[in-house]
């Protein structure tokens, strides 16, 4: 174990794939390596705080793990704490592949698979998997030294591609990329002519990896979460997103692709039955990439109240402040669910938000909810600016004079 109380490598799957999973370990722990597996005698940590704490996860993939709801929650927390994943296949690809949900397909056909199948693979791709492994602790290492991630998010359409564990390069390419291609010469277009340009200019992607069920959900998050549900898409809406790679032509498709595989995700670790629900809630204060933060703001609209209460307090505790985080939190503060308004006012007393000083002063005064009013004082006196003070102060003035005439 590291001196940081966690693993440089955990190994996930299930019981039948107990065999597999200690040679690996074996052999990774001969090459210098610490390792968890199931076998580990380390019953103080969830596996979701085992998982965060470690460097990388090998998720050993079979036709029994793939039924593993433990196994798909944590490969989705490693995507959304962007733990480097390394899928090791022990059963043929057709076999796995056809038994994976929708969102496990689309987050592991972004990553390389090792295939241990037999002996003779075992062998081969071990050497190729220590080094792959190697590299990617590095790289943490590197992260953690230089304290990337911590800074403050201020771009609210940035996303980063994940791309596989040996670093695929895009090729250059010569062929324009899709503004240029489809809407060459426009500074606007309506959001249907966006739209049906899209569609027909990926419709082989989209096809190939979306039912069409979710392509209509892929479409609607374009719309929605993307361009925030504006009639005419501007060049300068589209290109913001795109800023980042150059030199590919499918720059927005890929993007795209990346934040929908982060929505997934993430509402699979938040969901009511997630088996690491708690430990992402208890986490997320170290997981600060962009992708994190914009995804969180946008389960704040989510239909389910337990999600958005659940997405106030994680963003509360990532200690991200920008003006969308801060605005979309103070407009929580009037959700219909009580629990959302109590998140958000600790979220933003947390926050130290002082613009929403006002808010939480109106919520304090007038909610008829007494745990809502707790929640509002509480953050009131952590946001601890001269505004909240006086609010404290007048307030509980007016409260001892009405409790004198009674």
């Amino acid at each position: 174990m590291g001196s940081d109380g966690g693993y440089d490598v955990m190994i996930m799957g299930v019981t039948s794939d107990n065999e597999l999973a200690q040679s690996l370990a074996d052999s990774l722990t001969q090459d210098g390596l610490s390792v968890w597996t199931l076998n580990t005698n380390n019953n103080s940590k969830s596996k979701g705080n085992i998982l965060v704490a470690s460097k990388v996860l090998v998720n050993i993939l079979s036709e029994g793990s793939t039924s593993c709801q433990e196994c798909e929650d944590l490969i989705s927390l490693a995507y959304v704490s962007d733990t480097p994943i390394f899928p090791v296949a022990r059963d043929c690809f057709p076999a796995i592949n056809s038994r994976l949900s929708f969102s496990m397909k689309l987050i592991l056909a972004k990553i390389n698979w090792m295939f241990f199948t037999n002996e003779a693979d075992r062998t081969e791709n071990y050497p190729i998997l220590l080094s792959s492994i190697q590299h990617a602790i590095e790289k943490v290492n590197l992260k953690s030294e230089n304290g990337d991630g911590n800074e403050d998010v201020t771009d609210e359409r940035v996303y980063v591609i994940k791309m596989s564990q040996d670093e695929e390069k895009i090729e250059v390419s010569d062929r324009p990329e899709f503004w240029e291609n489809r809407l060459r010469g426009l500074s606007q277009v309506t959001w249907p002519e966006f739209r049906d340009a899209f569609i027909d200019e990926y419709k082989e992607q989209l096809k190939e990896s979306f039912p069409e069920h979710r392509q209509k959900w892929l479409i609607n998050i374009i719309y929605g979460d993307i361009f925030d549900l504006h009639k005419m898409i501007t060049k300068k809406m589209y290109t913001d997103f795109c800023c980042g790679i150059e030199n590919d032509p499918d720059n927005f498709y890929h993007r795209i692709l990346d934040y929908a595989l982060g929505l997934l995700a993430m509402r699979s670790v938040f969901d009511m039955e997630s088996t690491v629900r708690l430990d992402a809630v208890q986490n997320l204060g170290q997981f600060k990439t962009r992708s994190v933060i914009s995804t969180l703001t946008n389960l704040l609209n989510d239909n389910d109240p337990n999600m958005r209460a659940v997405a106030a307090i994680a963003l509360g505790k990532t200690g991200v402040k920008n003006y969308k985080v801060v605005q979309s939190m103070i407009r929580k503060l009037s959700d219909e669910d009580r629990l959302v308004r109590e998140a958000a006012c600790i979220s933003l007393g947390h926050m130290r938000a002082e613009v929403s000083v006002r808010y939480i002063v109106a919520l304090w005064r007038g909610d008829t909810i007494s745990h809502v009013r707790q929640a509002a004082e509480v953050a009131l006196g952590l946001i601890n600016s001269p505004a909240s003070q006086e609010a404290l102060r007048m307030t509980r003035v007016l409260s001892d004079e009405m409790n004198r005439l009674k």
